[in-house]
């Protein structure tokens, strides 16, 4: 799970279809890597493009940002807890600095840099003040999110260490070869965690729209 630049581009023939459009959702759905804009989790993680939706960065229902309900420059690929618990939210245009409670835009800035992941125990922590706010309103700290980063820097480790016992394969064989043993055993060790993961994340209850309300207030 990393977040990246969202790459805006101008797509009249696809704007004039409507945020309603099916062909809109998989445009933003491309354009946003399959990822939400917000958190950056994968649409696989929550069931693919049917459960993601299409968000509206600066709210459509506020009078002011009417105006952009189709605009593509205000439309993005969310997940629908990120989505829900934003709502209508907009509590200030973003200060160039992160320096006051808003959310920058995405298109403007790669989210990377307003936050810090700890790899080990997967929790998001704000670096500025807007991405503190986020933190806090988009919930980043919820358990499925903090159960899906884990896995994430576990398959990075797995990735790792095969590279580096990449030339112990022939010696796998053998038996006694200490530096084999030590691949196997860091081997089993993190398929465990990896698949206890799995079965965390089959635990965790469908967010109901109940839980969202009762989040924000």
């Amino acid at each position: 799970m990393k977040w990246s630049l969202i790459q805006k581009t101008p797509n009249p023939t696809v704007e004039a279809y409507g945020y309603h459009d099916p062909r809109v959702k998989e445009f933003l759905r491309q354009e946003g890597g399959l990822r939400c804009v917000y958190c950056a989790v994968n649409e696989n993680a929550l069931g693919g493009i049917q459960a993601f939706h299409v968000e509206h960065y600066r709210p459509k229902s506020k009078p002011e940002f009417r105006a952009l309900e189709n605009a593509l420059s205000n439309l993005f690929y969310a997940c629908p807890i990120c989505n829900r618990f934003k709502s209508n939210d907009w509590p200030a245009e973003p200060h160039r600095l992160f320096k006051n409670s808003s959310y920058p835009d995405p298109s403007s800035v790669d989210y990377t840099i307003l936050f810090n992941v700890n790899s080990k125990n997967g929790s998001v922590v704000g670096t500025k003040v807007a991405s503190k706010y986020i933190v806090e309103r988009l919930y980043f700290n919820r358990p499925q999110l903090i159960l899906e980063r884990r896995q994430y820097f576990l398959d990075q480790e797995l990735t790792e260490l095969n590279n580096e016992y990449s030339t112990l394969i022939p010696l796998l064989g053998k038996k006694g070869d200490a530096r084999s043993i030590k691949y196997l055993t860091k081997l089993s060790e993190m398929s465990n965690k990896l698949n206890q993961l799995l079965i965390d994340l089959k635990k965790i209850p469908s967010y109901e729209l109940g839980d969202v309300t009762k989040k924000k207030k």
